[in-house]
Parts: C-alpha cells; sequence; structure tokens
C-alpha cells in the first residue's frame, strides 16, 4: 500500500468543513473533547488507523453484504470511531457510510487505501449494516 494515502493536506480542510457543518452536535463536541487533549500526531494517528479500517473492508470487496465477516468488519469501523474520533452512533455511521461514497475527496482516499470501489462497498456494507440494526 502506498502512504500516500496517508498525506493530511486535504484532510485540514475536511475538518473545517465539518466543523461548519456538524459544529453544533453533540457529535462535534464529543470530537472536540476527545481531540483537545491530543497532540496533532495522536489525530493523524487516527485517521491512519481509520484508513486501515477502511482499507480491510476493501479486501472483502466482492463479499455479501450480510456476511459475518463484512458485518464484523463494519462494526469494527463503528468501534474504532468511536474509539478514537467521536461517539459513532448508528445514524452517524449511516451517514459517514453515505459520505465515504458520495464525496470524492473522501472516496479518492478510501479507494486509494484499499484498492478501486472500496469507498462504494464500505458505503454499501455501512448502509446494509444499519438497516438490520
Amino acid at each position: 500500500m502506498s502512504f500516500s494515502v496517508f498525506d493530511d493536506t486535504e484532510a485540514t480542510g475536511c475538518v473545517a468543513e465539518a466543523k461548519s457543518r456538524c459544529g453544533d452536535t453533540a457529535a462535534w463536541e464529543g470530537y472536540e473533547r476527545r481531540t483537545a487533549a491530543q497532540s496533532a500526531a495522536a489525530r493523524d494517528t487516527a485517521v491512519d488507523g481509520l484508513l486501515l479500517q477502511l482499507a480491510a473492508m476493501g479486501a472483502l470487496r466482492g463479499a455479501p453484504l450480510g456476511s459475518p465477516e463484512v458485518r464484523s468488519a463494519v462494526c469494527a469501523l463503528q468501534r474504532y470511531i468511536t474509539a478514537h474520533l467521536y461517539p459513532c452512533t448508528i445514524p452517524i455511521l449511516s451517514g459517514l457510510g453515505q459520505l465515504y461514497a458520495a464525496d470524492e475527496r473522501f472516496a479518492r482516499r478510501i479507494d486509494a487505501a484499499g484498492g478501486e470501489g472500496t469507498a462504494a462497498f464500505a458505503a454499501a456494507a455501512i448502509a446494509a449494516y444499519c438497516e438490520v440494526r
């Protein structure tokens, strides 16, 4: 895997955009509380870990969305986000899944981490997981 996917140049703009969209939500407040005490390196590590979680989902492309492996990968992604970034409820996870495929910046970065089609697969897997919950 090329570590160029971990370049955070674009991420800085994404954080500012997220704050403008979500700055008045409990999830954003949770993110700010959690990251306020973290160093920039720790925040970067958390984002890198998120990309690794998504890359692992890329290895499952083609598997049935309802398979135990895919459901486990989505569950692990949700737990990771909650542990390292912000509380990731089912509605938030569902929104993230939509964002991963719809926003070309996210899709490009996720596909670079996990292979072409990973963002679309992750979005579909997250949708299926959230629908069943």
